[in-house]
């Protein structure tokens, strides 16, 4: 399925590339063909596809367009180590596998400070939050 993926996304590489285009068609193709759920246990109506069948799905999706299996990795990896670790609370786990099998949902993680690292392996954000006002967000 993955190979099949990556020469339809293949044809359309070139110009997204030339024009900076989010792959919109690439990930409603992903969607299609239930991809976004390959590393969702099956408990929840997923594929639970282990880390080297999602690892080889991704690089053969990489065939056809390497930004869109970049862009995509980030769903995979985010639910595979939350499935993996057992550290996210287990309603908010089901919620987010249920959201990614039902409606295609897509989930990443933030980590936009240069000096933080991995944040799965202790980076610690330097940014703090603090209220600013009226609550108008300004």
């Amino acid at each position: 399925m993955a190979d099949r993926l990556a020469v339809v996304f293949a044809t359309r590489a070139g110009e997204q590339d030339r024009s900076g285009a989010f792959p919109y068609a690439n990930f409603a193709d992903i969607r299609t063909a239930g991809l976004h759920a390959a590393p969702v246990p099956a408990e929840y109506g997923g594929w639970g596809a282990d880390l080297l069948e999602t690892v080889m799905m991704a690089e053969h999706l990489a065939r056809g367009d390497g930004s869109t299996a970049l862009s995509f990795v980030m769903h995979l990896q985010t639910i595979g180590s939350a499935v993996e670790n057992g550290d996210w609370p287990p309603d908010l786990l089901a919620e987010l596998c249920r959201a990614a099998v039902a409606r295609g949902a897509l989930v990443n993680s933030l980590a936009t400070e240069p000096a933080l690292g991995s944040p799965s392996r202790g980076g610690l954000p330097q940014t703090t939050a603090r209220p600013c006002g009226a609550g108008d967000g300004a």
